[in-house]
């Protein structure tokens, strides 16, 4: 017994020789963050005046410094800072390590952090009255540096939309400063704008993006372990597919080292009406590889940014603007419908939002918003609400319907009639937001007279046609606020043509330049626990061929916005369905 042990002792001894003497796989560190400097300020909100369980979120805006690389050409200071808005319980720990779970929020295309405001606040309030903390950060892309937000600033503290348009559009100066220009000038139905101001912005990729998303979550969270237990991943819309994208993101492009790979940044994913937190069915790659590929040939001369015609710059600064005044001055008559500028842009845009039918669009010299006595409330509504906002259903909130006047319906750009057929429905409705629109009828009199519209808010929405309280999601007056006060956009208004270019490649499972290199951990999402919030009149829901990891909970009558800025308490008095199960998935990760 004793000779067969020393046997066994040397067989040992021999093989932890022999292990110890073969090469091991590399382990990789993750990067480093590449933050350099970190700035957190506060900012006071009146959110809880509207919402008392709001009282118990507090609310900061955090900077970080991080330079890009000597790759990019010359760009403002602003573009080497990367922002996003951090939601907590204002009783809870302000390191965000202590906090039981923290969700980092990647905003869908053309929104920006402030995305984030509503769905942050019922998420932290719940979490709260439940004893837990948890926090939400909503991410800025770093293109949104170009945005000049003095003279939003500047109306905000005014109280009056007109300070913003005098700065944009009219030249007045703020403090000494006088507004440039709006990247892209040139007014089109569709248009890829070849300003070219920006250079830098033509390499601002799914590279750039996906680093950024790293440096947010290795700056909160050092310590890799802990992002692995409390770091839940995700966002809305594209910034689902580029979550999706950051798990199968390798960094150090080694698919033998492990810890740099972003799936080992998180601890699970929310998907809020996204196409996938993954990638298409490689099935879907041989149709719409010929369309990806010439596009792809094609983009590298393109310049920076995209743009659409209801959907530009000059439309977002107006739309800001106006939801100040919807927030401040909500159910007085205003004069901003005569006073937004005519510029071919917003002319174009305006014609589109307010035309009846084709005849009327191709007939109309200007659009009949001029016409008519609006309160501020309608006027922020009927630019975005789902019974009117008639472009494309990823920009629709349902909060609410137009009140104090006629109505007809609005038979633009598609006739409302073509929802009634259901094979259709899917592409009028879904995609195209349409089958519930209006528009009004009765113009100012003469002597200045004629109906004044105003809006019903969510708990006052009449039944009718177009809609009922159980189709009404969003409080307009809770929009409004998170549109004009949090000191990042709500919207986008430079989206960058190489960034929209390789998510849609990498997306199909097409692997061009660092796509190649870097996307070595395909359907690395389905490893780890998710939740996907899927609208059920939105975009993502007609997809077809994508799997989604983890449980899907499909919101009825949802548009796509709605998840994100639905009010905690419904018409009903019910708790939100999208707070709720979030905060549940949150605090299901935090406690293991």
């Amino acid at each position: 017994m004793e000779h067969m042990g020393n046997t066994w002792s040397r067989v040992l001894l021999a093989a932890t020789a022999i292990a110890t003497a073969l090469p091991t796989a590399a382990v990789a560190a993750p990067p480093p963050s590449g933050v350099v400097e970190r700035v957190e300020t506060p900012w006071v909100s009146n959110a809880a005046a509207d919402v008392p369980r709001w009282a118990g979120v507090t609310q900061s805006e955090v900077r970080l410094k991080v330079p890009l690389s000597a790759k990019y050409p010359a760009h403002p200071a602003e573009c080497d800072w990367i922002t996003y808005l951090r939601f907590r319980s204002a009783d809870g720990p302000s390191d965000p390590q202590q906090a039981d779970a923290v969700y980092v929020g990647m905003p869908g295309i053309f929104e920006g952090a402030s995305a984030f405001d509503i769905i942050g606040r019922n998420i932290v309030s719940e979490a709260r009255s439940r004893g837990r903390h948890v926090e939400v950060w909503g991410v800025d892309r770093r293109s949104n540096c170009l945005e000049d937000r003095t003279g939003i600033e500047a109306a905000k503290t005014a109280r009056d939309a007109r300070v913003a348009m005098d700065y944009y559009f009219r030249g007045r100066e703020i403090g000494g400063r006088r507004f440039e220009d709006f990247r892209g000038t040139v007014p089109s139905t569709f248009r890829i704008d070849l300003h070219g101001k920006d250079a830098f912005q033509r390499q601002l990729g799914l590279e750039q993006t996906l680093l950024d998303y790293y440096a947010v979550i290795a700056d909160g969270f050092p310590d890799p372990a802990q992002r692995t237990k409390k770091v839940v991943c995700g966002g809305h819309s594209l910034g689902g597919i580029l979550t999706g994208l950051f798990a199968a993101w390798d960094f150090d492009g080694d698919r033998r080292t492990t810890a740099d790979a972003g799936v080992n940044q998180c601890a699970g994913f929310i998907a809020v009406d996204t196409f996938a937190v993954s990638r298409a069915d490689r099935t879907l790659v041989p149709a719409l590889s010929g369309v990806t590929r010439p596009f792809g040939r094609l983009a590298p001369g393109m310049e920076s940014l995209i743009e659409l015609p209801v959907i530009n710059p000059e439309i977002m600064a107006i739309l800001t603007g106006a939801a100040g005044n919807a927030y401040f001055n909500g159910d007085e008559e205003s004069s901003l419908q005569r006073e937004i500028p005519r510029t071919p842009r917003v002319r174009e845009a305006l014609r589109i939002l307010f035309s009846r039918d084709l005849m009327h669009y191709v007939r109309s010299g200007r659009p009949d918003l001029t016409d008519l006595r609006l309160t501020s409330e309608a006027i922020f509504g009927l630019m975005l609400d789902d019974n009117s906002y008639n472009f494309s259903s990823i920009a629709q909130v349902s909060m609410g319907f137009p009140s104090g006047g006629p109505l007809a319906p609005k038979h633009f750009p598609l006739p409302n009639q073509l929802s009634l057929i259901p094979a259709l429905r899917p592409l009028t409705g879904n995609l195209l937001g349409g089958g519930r629109l209006v528009v009004p009828t009765a113009p100012r009199t003469a002597d200045g007279g004629g109906p004044l519209y105003g809006w019903h808010r969510l708990g006052s929405v009449p039944t009718n046609r177009y809609t009922n309280p159980a189709r009404e999601f969003a409080d307009l007056r809770q929009v409004a606020r998170a549109f004009h006060e949090p000191p990042a956009d709500f919207v986008e208004y430079y989206f960058p043509t190489k960034l929209a270019y390789e998510s849609s490649t990498a997306l199909l499972g097409l692997r061009p330049g660092a796509l190649g290199r870097h996307l070595l951990h395909d359907d690395a999402a389905f490893r780890l626990p998710g939740l996907n919030l899927l609208a059920g009149e939105g975009p993502a829901r007609v997809a077809s061929g994508v799997r989604h990891p983890g449980r899907t909970v499909l919101l009825p009558a949802y548009k796509h916005i709605d998840p994100l800025t639905a009010s905690p308490a419904q018409a009903d008095g019910s708790a939100e369905r999208s707070m709720v199960e979030a905060t549940d998935f949150l605090l299901e990760v935090a406690d293991g």
